[in-house]
């Protein structure tokens, strides 16, 4: 079944008045996944360390993510940050994604979503990680050897 929102549909319906034709044949599949009634993934505990959260990579399958970057921007109240200097707030494999926010994304978005093995995060200041406030996300991949090859 076609689920294009049409003209004639519309009129049928009583609205759509006023608004241009091409945005009236938008296909709804085009539409983003992230409306007001889209699933927010459920953190579990991090075992062994308190406070902590953990996200894996089949709570992120609703916003069918190419790149850790999709399963990222995802997580509840995380915001991504870099700084230039190192000491942004994403980590992958435990060691900070280097340079300011847009390269943080671009790394993130190297990274293939079936890389992602979890997502760890951690609020920093109650763990009194030095140099570090707020939340971190620690992105832990599948295998080493992807990391080294690809992301070095």
């Amino acid at each position: 079944m076609d689920k294009t929102l049409s003209l004639g549909r519309a009129r049928r319906a009583g609205g759509f008045s006023g608004l241009p034709p091409l945005l009236l044949a938008i296909p709804m599949a085009a539409c983003s996944p992230q409306t007001a009634d889209a699933p927010v993934p459920e953190p579990l505990e991090l075992p062994g360390v308190k406070g902590a959260l953990l996200y894996m990579p089949e709570q992120f399958t609703y916003f069918a993510p190419k790149n850790a970057h999709d399963m990222l921007r995802h997580v509840p109240d995380f915001i991504i940050r870099g700084n230039g200097q190192g000491q942004g707030n994403v980590l992958i494999d435990g060691e900070y994604v280097p340079g300011d926010e847009g390269n943080v994304r671009a790394r993130l978005a190297e990274i293939p979503a079936g890389e992602v093995l979890r997502i760890e995060i951690i609020d920093a200041s109650s763990h009194g990680i030095p140099g570090a406030g707020g939340l971190l996300a620690n992105l832990v991949l599948k295998e080493d050897d992807y990391a080294r090859d690809h992301l070095s």
